[in-house]
Order: C-alpha cells, then structure tokens, then sequence
C-alpha cells in the first residue's frame, strides 16, 4: 500500500511538474498571430476623384440588416412600424495624408461591438450595412456621393499551434454601391488575403 501510495504520489508531482514547465514555457513565448485586421475593410478614395478638402472628413453610418431594422407596435389597423436608427461616426483624417491614410471599418472600429456581433456574417445578409457619405467641405453642403457596403461576408476560426492560438480570416467579401454624379455602380468586392498580407485597401471612384 505504501509502495502504491509512493507510486501515485511521484506520479503527481511529475505531472504537476510537467504542466509548470509547459506554462512556463508557454509564458515565455511570444506569439506572432499576425492577425492584425485580420477581418478589417479598408478604403481609400482615388486620387483626383476629390481634393483634399472634401475628404478629410467623411461620415460613417451603421445600420442594422432589415429583419433587425423593422420593430412592430400594436396590431391591426393601429400597428406602427418604426425602424431602428443606425449609429453615426465622423472620420477625421490630416489633408496631407487622406489619399494614403485609408478608412478603417474593423469589429470594433469606428463602431463599438453590440453583443459580440462581428461587422459581418457567415450568412451575408444578416450583416450590417455602413454607408460612407462625401459632402461638401462646408459639411452640411449637398451630397458629393454616397457608397454603401453591404452584404459583408465573413468566415475564420482560431487555430492552435503549441502555446499560441492564431485567428486565421478564411472568407471577406462585400458589395458596394456607389452613387455618383447621377448614377449608380454596383461591384462584388473580394478582399481577403493570405495570413500574413497588409488587408487589402479598396478604391472608392466618384
């Protein structure tokens, strides 16, 4: 019994041991997931499209995907529909660095995070909708143009490797719209790239 006792005793503290250096181990590594923005839309707008003035300081707007947007009151004739209003950010960029300096919509940016929701979806139509609105430089002037970004589809998962667990970004892609000088452009925008790669910058054209 003591043998048997002595046995299971030097068999704990080994793997009490084993699991210290392993954490220690762990805790000297530094873990290089290069995954920075790794879900991130970035955009820029063409150089000669607009000066300077005119976008250094854009407006942002968030809006939930129609099945969230639509809250019903009452029933019957006196039912009321309202829809919910979407959140608004104001991009402040240096004139001298706007055409190089890009719009940066990321989970958590320019927008706070709502119930963990991720800027998009696996399923793209349960994504937000952003709008990027162009103004005059007065801010209040006339509308120079308007771009939406919908149907925003993401897909990643997390993978292990020894101490280190990596988000890998597998599927991003979006359709923009963009209204311009009286006319409307629709392109499906595909913009992932490999682990590792600066994200790609979309060009907005007027």
């Amino acid at each position: 019994m003591k043998f048997l006792s002595s046995v299971l005793l030097r068999s704990v503290l080994f793997s009490l041991l084993g699991a210290a250096l392993f954490a220690g181990c762990c805790g000297s590594v530094a873990c290089n997931c290069q995954n920075y923005r790794a879900d991130a839309l970035l955009f820029n707008f063409k150089p000669g499209s607009f000066t300077a003035a005119q976008i250094d300081t854009v407006l942002l707007v968030r809006s939930v995907y129609p099945r969230d947007s639509v809250i019903r009151t009452g029933t019957g004739s006196t039912a009321t529909v309202t829809y919910a209003k979407g959140d608004t950010a104001t991009i402040v960029r240096e004139r001298t660095t706007v055409f190089t300096n890009p719009i940066v919509l990321d989970n958590a940016e320019p927008f706070a995070t709502v119930n963990g929701r991720k800027l998009g979806d696996s399923t793209a139509a349960k994504s937000y909708r952003y709008t990027i609105l162009v103004r005059e430089p007065a801010r209040r002037g006339p509308v120079l143009a308007r771009y939406y970004i919908g149907r925003v589809q993401l897909r990643g998962q997390y993978e292990a490797d020894g101490c280190c667990s990596c988000y890998r970004n597998e599927d991003k892609q979006f359709t923009l719209s963009s209204f311009a000088n009286g006319s409307r452009r629709d392109t499906l925008v595909d913009a992932h790239v490999a682990p590792g790669a600066e994200p790609r910058v979309t060009i907005l054209r007027r």
